[in-house]
């Protein structure tokens, strides 16, 4: 082979080197991020039927005594909007999933309302609350457990904690998390969803009623009825 055709050949396999596009960041930014498209394109397909949920005073339920020794290894809520499922963390939180579990048996959940959405600086649906008010809860409240340890915490999407009633305690009330946000420490992490978050992003693509950033759905979600596996 000649000089001349020798570097004309190094020159086109150059070309073709640099025109390959990096294989395994590209392959690995496909595995793991889910385009904000996908989800938008995965909440249209959500229909809500209308509820006649309507709020009620919480039910009278009487506080566990110790820790059950058979604890739900999933959670699953029938929404007006369809199911949400709730994979449990029973050792990181035994005592809250407990409680959860004796007031979802007794039947506090069903036929509430998920009274409050976040959609700026964190984000999450809140529910748990029969009475609408963000200030209902059963006539107890308990020790809350599996806190984060750092003083700002970023609760992934699809975390499910308990809304504290005070330092360090818990009552009935929940927050699902649709996006990743970062929060102060002192909220049981007792959850993840596993089917149905795109019912919470749809919840919250329609916002807040008046135009608020943090305030009752415009979008109406109602708990039908909540059940555990076991």
């Amino acid at each position: 082979m000649s000089k001349r055709a020798a570097i004309v050949a190094l020159t086109l396999v150059a070309s073709l080197l640099f025109a390959l596009p990096p294989a395994s960041a590209d392959s690995t930014k496909n595995r793991n991020e889910t385009p904000r498209e996908a989800r938008n394109e995965k909440s249209e397909k959500v229909k809500c039927k209308k509820t006649d949920v309507t709020t009620r005073f919480p039910k009278p339920i009487d506080m566990p005594r110790g820790i059950s020794k058979k604890l739900p290894v999933t959670v699953s809520f029938e929404t007006n909007c369809g199911q949400i499922v709730i994979e449990t963390l029973t050792r990181q939180a035994p005592l809250t999933l407990t409680v959860v579990s004796r007031l979802i048996r007794s039947g506090y959940y069903d036929k509430t309302i998920c009274h409050r959405l976040t959609t700026e600086d964190f984000y999450f649906l809140q529910c748990g609350d029969p009475t609408g008010t963000g200030f209902g809860s059963p006539d107890f409240d308990y020790k809350a457990d599996n806190l984060p340890t750092s003083r700002e915490f970023i609760y992934a999407a699809g975390t499910v904690v308990m809304v504290n009633t005070s330092f360090r305690r818990n009552g009935s009330q929940f927050m699902i998390f649709y996006e990743d946000s970062k929060l102060p420490m002192g909220y049981t992490v007792w959850g993840r969803v596993t089917s149905g978050l795109e019912i919470v992003r749809f919840i919250a693509e329609g916002g807040v009623k008046n135009a608020e950033s943090d305030g009752v759905p415009l979008r109406t979600i109602a708990i039908d009825r909540a059940s555990t596996n076991n």
